[in-house]
């Protein structure tokens, strides 16, 4: 894969993004490709602080990939799981997490663990472009009003979610931007002079 244009996608396959994961019965709803769970939030006076070493809390900014803040892990955590996409229903962001972490108020993931990095990255960016414009603060992006909605997605040659694809090509732009950055820095370096 060489060509890194505009992604043709007159092709793919549409799909229901998810099932609603009732976390204290284990229920769910919905026949879509991703278990969407609603996280436990703890707020400002449930958590403490630190400067390193800490446990991510992850909160509805659209900053530094949702994290607020490292905080000291308690044995009564809720801890969400590493692998995962974020998202809050009032800033219509999805961030991957790398990490595990707890959340604030009206946070939510979507279990992504049995994919790699790279095809997260790719998912989390087709959520984007696909619910961003849909959703606000006035019109909270929550799980129950996008779980049941189509997403596109490249297939394979069964008609699946082609996740190979979506590796190779989030491979194929890390690859160009490697070749490309060491020029970049120096032209920046050079216009700095």
């Amino acid at each position: 894969m060489n060509n890194i244009g505009k992604i043709n996608t007159s092709d793919w396959g549409e799909f229901k993004l998810g099932k609603l994961t009732n976390h204290k019965t284990k229920e769910m709803t919905g026949t879509g490709l991703f278990n969407i769970i609603s996280s436990v939030p703890y707020n400002n006076k449930d958590i403490e602080e630190v400067d390193e070493n800490g446990l991510n809390y992850v909160t509805r900014s659209k900053f530094n990939n949702g994290i607020k803040c490292k905080v000291a892990k308690k044995d009564e955590y809720n801890i969400n799981p590493a692998g995962t996409i974020s998202f809050g229903a009032e800033n219509a962001d999805f961030f991957y997490q790398t990490e595990p972490y707890i959340t604030g108020n009206n946070m939510h993931y979507i279990d992504t663990r049995h994919l790699s990095e790279r095809t997260c990255l790719y998912i989390k960016t087709i959520l984007q472009s696909t619910f961003t414009a849909d959703y606000s603060f006035s019109d909270g992006m929550i799980p129950r009003r996008i779980y049941n909605k189509n997403i596109k997605l490249p297939v394979d040659a069964d008609g699946n979610p082609d996740w190979q694809y979506m590796e190779d090509y989030m491979c194929s732009i890390e690859t160009k931007v490697k070749d490309i950055l060491p020029a970049l820095c120096s032209a920046i370096q050079y216009q700095d002079k």
